[in-house]
């Protein structure tokens, strides 16, 4: 129930109510109110609680060591890593995720790493370490492939960025735009918002202005029904820079006194 309120279309101030009465019911249960805790606070980072989200995903993982229940600490620290990208802290999303990645390597458990190893890349990206991106996202397929929409989805994103820096246009709108094919088949509104943001920046990166502008706002609604403040905000933003940068706004920008 906790990984549908945070994954499906529940908003995610909704959600974290409902988590919190998850947590209610968990009460002296304390492997399950550690795992609670780092799912609140993947509701919390959503709402822009960023103190709560912090205080609440360090308390599950100290809880979670001092219980030696590593498996479902990587899986906090790897909700760690997304909080931060939520946050626009990459290089501290970066460090959650990889401990995320040692612990399951440490395991053994290569579905999982999987899971961790699709979502890698991003921060990296959004330090602007180019190189290093690729280079993990062509190791992803170097573990088992999971079969869900999640995984599908993610496994395009960045990486149709990334050729599209490297002047591959077609190739990474393609890869972008199997994404949100795959995402429209979902309830995945999160992770369907941020394909589409990956297929703007192509569309930008091509200096096609008004098709990124409209796939930015369709990530903006998508955030908007889930309830994601931050991811939201940011796409307001690229919307209304990329609505300045169309032909006709530049046109008549340059009519103006």
């Amino acid at each position: 129930h906790a990984w549908a309120l945070l994954h499906g279309p529940v908003p995610a101030a909704d959600a974290a109510h409902g988590t919190q009465r998850l947590l209610r019911e968990a009460e002296e249960n304390l492997v399950l109110e550690a795992n609670l805790l780092g799912f609140l606070a993947a509701h919390e980072a959503m709402s822009g609680r960023f103190d709560d989200a912090r205080e609440h995903i360090e308390q599950s993982c100290e809880r979670l060591t001092d219980i030696g229940l590593r498996w479902q600490l990587g899986i906090q620290e790897h909700f760690g890593g997304h909080i931060e990208l939520l946050a626009g802290d990459p290089a501290a999303a970066e460090r959650h995720m990889r401990a995320a990645r040692d612990s399951f390597i440490a395991m053994g458990d290569r579905w999982s790493l999987a899971t961790v190893s699709v979502d890698l890349p991003r921060p990296l990206y959004e330090q602007g370490r180019y190189d290093e991106a690729l280079s993990l996202v062509e190791a992803i397929d170097e573990v088992p492939v999971p079969a869900d929409r999640e995984w599908q989805i993610k496994r395009r994103g960045v990486h149709a960025r990334l050729v599209a820096r490297e002047g591959r246009i077609e190739e990474g709108e393609r890869l972008a735009r199997e994404g949100v094919a795959v995402a429209a088949g979902t309830d995945l509104l999160w992770f369907h918002a941020d394909v589409l943001i990956d297929l703007a920046d192509v569309l930008l990166i091509a200096g096609r202005f008004e098709d990124a502008a409209a796939a930015a706002e369709d990530a903006l609604r998508l955030y908007q029904r889930k309830g994601i403040v931050p991811s939201a905000s940011r796409a307001r933003d690229l919307v209304d820079r990329l609505r300045a940068e169309t032909p006709l706004a530049s046109g008549l920008d340059a009519d103006r006194p």
